[in-house]
């Protein structure tokens, strides 16, 4: 069975090339333009993913919001959750139901690295992880604090 991918993403501009990207390396890819659609799909049982990689572009309290409500979702349950972020400041600490924070813009080889290592069931889901993934333009880890 293929591997499979949720994407939420609210931004076209981005959503279309990253899944065609990903299907390109062997992954079937699922994609939401909102968290929304995400859960739509989801209930209704039309994507079981293996992983969810979420770049939703709006506050963080709808981000949480999200989270919650995959929490209750069976088809939700274990999956591993990536989420892409401009934003900094945000890390697995402060999202205990996120596997990984990966910073915008994404580095698609550190992508790709993340999406073998959770296929081979080699990343852990959260909250045991706490790990920040490098930014982009540094092999050095992002400091969530900073």
């Amino acid at each position: 069975m293929p591997f499979t991918i949720l994407l939420v993403e609210e931004d076209p501009g981005a959503a279309e090339p990253l899944a065609d990207f990903l299907r390109a390396r062997g992954s079937r890819v699922w994609t939401a333009i909102s968290g929304r659609d995400a859960l739509r799909m989801l209930q209704r049982g039309w994507v079981r993913p293996s992983l969810m990689l979420v770049g939703l572009q709006g506050p963080r309290d709808e981000l949480a919001q999200f989270l919650e409500a995959c929490a209750s979702e069976p088809l939700a349950a274990g999956v591993p959750l990536v989420v892409m972020s401009a934003d900094r400041h945000l890390s697995v600490e402060a999202l205990p139901a996120v596997t990984l924070v990966l910073p915008k813009p994404i580095a698609m080889d550190r992508l790709l690295e993340i999406v073998h290592a959770i296929s081979k069931g080699s990343v852990p889901a959260a909250p045991a992880l706490t790990y920040v993934v490098p930014a982009a333009d540094t092999d050095e880890p992002t400091d969530p604090g900073a």
